[in-house]
């Protein structure tokens, strides 16, 4: 949903009626089952926003409803738990972050107040950001995913895209070189 929010004003209007009918019922499909309790939700705001922004079918119930949810998978200082479970890991950059950012692209200008509340949120988590590296670009790999280690790059990067990033450039441009140096000096 995002990846076409991205391409609306190149790839999208190549596409057949057709198909982008057969895309939009697929989006819809995969954004109708009952909301759960972590961070899925998130999934379900970017798909809908997504189709808000470009003007399809979506449910603004729907967005409202789970961002109660992200809202209460807050304990402070900006980090996020997936849902009761108390589980903090890779998910804060990730899907935390990450999600969050791209509901802020596509329509955060319609909700400044909850605009304000995540991009505080992200900036806060950012602050301890650099601790989780090593001089030489490692990290504490923790967490349960290894896609979300894979991307742990992508919210500084975005945040720093959207003026999220309370560091300064040359800070994340160390981090971003050393984590990829790292990985691939050790066989990536």
């Amino acid at each position: 949903a995002y990846g076409a929010w991205l391409l609306r004003d190149t790839v999208l209007p190549e596409i057949s009626e057709r198909a982008m009918s057969c895309f939009q019922d697929w989006l819809g499909y995969f954004a109708s089952a009952p909301l759960a309790q972590n961070n899925w939700n998130l999934f379900w705001i970017v798909n809908h926003t997504a189709r808000k922004a470009l003007g399809w079918d979506y449910e603004q119930d729907t967005i409202g409803a789970a961002w109660e949810m992200i809202d209460g998978c807050h304990r402070g200082d900006g980090w996020m738990t997936d849902g009761p479970e108390q589980f903090f890991d890779d998910y804060n950059w990730w899907v935390f972050g990450v999600h969050e950012m791209f509901w802020m692209q596509m329509d955060g200008e319609a909700n400044p107040e909850r605009c304000a509340l995540v991009g505080d949120r992200i900036r806060n988590r950012l602050e301890i950001y650099p601790y989780f590296f090593g001089q030489d670009g490692s990290v504490s790999e923790y967490g349960r995913s290894l896609s979300y280690k894979f991307a742990r790059l992508a919210c500084p990067i975005l945040a720093y895209k959207l003026g999220l990033w309370p560091h300064s450039t040359g800070m994340l441009k160390r981090l971003v070189r050393k984590q990829l140096a790292f990985y691939d000096n050790n066989g990536a």
